[in-house]
């Protein structure tokens, strides 16, 4: 039996975010219907996934509960996001998806992203004066 360790599966989800938060999260795996399948049990609050490298708009990325409430809020279409407080989701690995401002679009060509971060929070990013475009150097 392979060491879990060593798991390019496991190694990939544990890429996704900073050591530091990463070598005790969980590892688990994400459905298209926001199931989570438990690889490693972590001790601390944070999920890692390691994502479909062959798929767009499914990276690697490790979330904290309410990066993960928002993730699967948005995973699901609603309009507005549920978390009540801030989340935090790490992309080390980087990501693509097809559009920078319709989540829906499954025909555009893939936009390649850079390793970033992100902060979660339910508010409107134009509504409150914030860039909505994506750029080389950032938002």
């Amino acid at each position: 039996m392979q060491d879990q360790a060593e798991d390019p599966i496991i190694t990939r989800a544990r890429l996704s975010g900073p050591e530091q938060v990463t070598r005790n999260a969980t590892v688990a795996e994400l459905g298209a219907d926001g199931t989570l399948t438990v690889l490693v049990k972590g001790t601390n609050e944070w999920v890692c996934v390691h994502g479909n490298e062959n798929k767009i708009g499914a990276p690697p990325m490790c979330m904290n509960p309410m990066g993960m409430r928002w993730m699967m809020d948005a995973m699901q279409g609603k309009p507005k996001p549920t978390n009540e407080s801030p989340g935090m989701i790490y992309m080390l690995c980087g990501a693509t998806q097809r559009s920078n401002t319709n989540a829906a679009d499954k025909t555009s060509p893939a936009i390649p992203i850079g390793p970033h971060w992100m902060i979660t929070w339910p508010f409107d990013a134009k509504e409150n004066g914030l860039p909505t475009t994506v750029r080389d150097k950032g938002a």
